[in-house]
């Protein structure tokens, strides 16, 4: 019963979400903002402070057990270092480091109690030039939500964040999208959402210089990579 509940919240959430043709924009930031954190490391160079980071959302698997996700390649800098979160509702936590996997550049955290999970969903088919929104490394600069469209996509491995040599790519295939979004430093990690509130793909590979350009994952590989998470509990 207390499933079904949740799941008629969600839809109706959802319901209400696409029916919102003004201002969809600003319900879709009040509902999701909350459950996507700036993730980042603070350590000391010298009398330096240095800050190095990303963006994480929180998200649940088949089992029911909710997870923090970004990126590897940004998991890759803050091993062995104290990890914290932060955003405008739950201020700033710590976490940990669960599992990596550098193939697909997803990393899975210890997740933070009381945060709704993000929605994933099992057909997450972008038609040309559909829209979508990005919440991106919340709290930087004001409303951290970016706007554009779903421009292409393709199949290819990734290149490895932990690889040293030049060119070094990983061996399984990856389903990436292209959208029309400019993004800031800082976002690898953000989920892309539908219009109907859906996660569809995690940004891993922005560049500032670029317009209205950047990559990401399909959250098929997310589904998969969550799937044997839970197979492992």
């Amino acid at each position: 019963m207390l499933k079904l509940k949740k799941l008629l919240k969600h839809s109706i959430g959802l319901l209400l979400l696409s029916s919102c043709s003004g201002n969809w924009r600003d319900v879709a930031f009040k509902k999701y903002n909350s459950s996507v954190f700036k993730i980042f490391i603070e350590t000391l160079n010298g009398p330096f402070k240095y800050i190095a980071g990303g963006t994480a959302f929180q998200t649940v698997g088949l089992s029911g057990k909710q997870y923090l996700i970004t990126n590897a390649h940004v998991c890759d800098i803050m091993k062995g270092l104290d990890i914290k979160v932060s955003n405008a509702r739950y201020g700033i936590l710590r976490t940990k480091i669960i599992k990596s996997d550098p193939e697909v550049d997803l990393c899975a955290l210890e997740p933070i109690k009381g945060v709704e999970p993000l929605s994933l969903t099992v057909f997450p088919i972008l038609d040309e030039a559909e829209e979508i929104f990005i919440i991106g490394y919340p709290g930087l600069r004001g409303k951290a939500i970016f706007f554009g469209n779903f421009l292409t996509s393709q199949t290819s491995p990734l290149l490895i964040s932990n690889c040293y040599f030049p060119g070094c790519f990983g061996t399984q295939p990856v389903l990436q999208n292209q959208f029309t979004v400019s993004l800031i430093g800082g976002s690898s990690g953000s989920p892309v959402f539908n219009k109907y509130g859906y996660v569809v793909s995690i940004i891993y590979s922005v560049d500032p210089r670029a317009l209205n350009w950047s990559n990401g994952i399909s959250s098929l590989h997310l589904i998969d990579f969550l799937n044997k998470l839970d197979a492992k509990k």
